[in-house]
């Protein structure tokens, strides 16, 4: 009998440590997720909307080294939209991390891995990225406010 009741402990223990350490932790981190990859296919077919960006904007490093950028949200739209550049990249090993007391903030984390199709010129290839977004919450939906990226073990990066 005994050998049951530690059986179940096992399994009751097993599963509240897997619960979310806060309530709505959970669907948060995979809202983020699915945006992420949704971005990043947006991105690829050129189907950008403001609506990626926080309101108040972002602040951007690229993988071609050089400044931070402040972006505006529309400015980020239309530049992504009339680039001569295609980004085809698929993201992976996407990493959250909650940050605040409200748990509003996101530090985001992943790879990206794919190639860049350049209008008149060779493709970049071998196109391998580190990537890291700050996401924030702003009405029930998460947007990016922040992003730096670099090249990932002789990734190429952004020329």
């Amino acid at each position: 009998m005994s050998r049951i009741v530690h059986i179940i402990s096992a399994v009751a223990v097993a599963l509240v440590l897997n619960n979310p350490a806060w309530p709505g932790e959970s669907a948060d981190e995979q809202q983020i997720i699915k945006t992420v990859k949704e971005t990043w296919k947006k991105l690829a077919a050129k189907e950008v909307s403001d609506g990626l960006v926080s309101p108040a904007g972002t602040i951007n490093a690229q993988s071609s080294g050089g400044l931070w950028m402040n972006v505006e949200r529309e400015t980020f739209a239309t530049y992504m939209k009339e680039s001569p550049n295609t980004l085809k990249f698929t993201p992976y090993h996407i990493n959250v991390k909650f940050l605040g007391q409200e748990k509003d903030v996101a530090y985001v984390t992943y790879y990206l891995v794919g190639k860049i199709v350049r209008e008149g010129k060779d493709d970049i290839a071998n196109y391998r990225t580190r990537a890291s977004n700050v996401m924030e919450k702003t009405d029930g939906k998460w947007v990016n406010s922040g992003a730096h990226y670099s090249p990932l073990f002789g990734g190429s990066g952004v020329e």
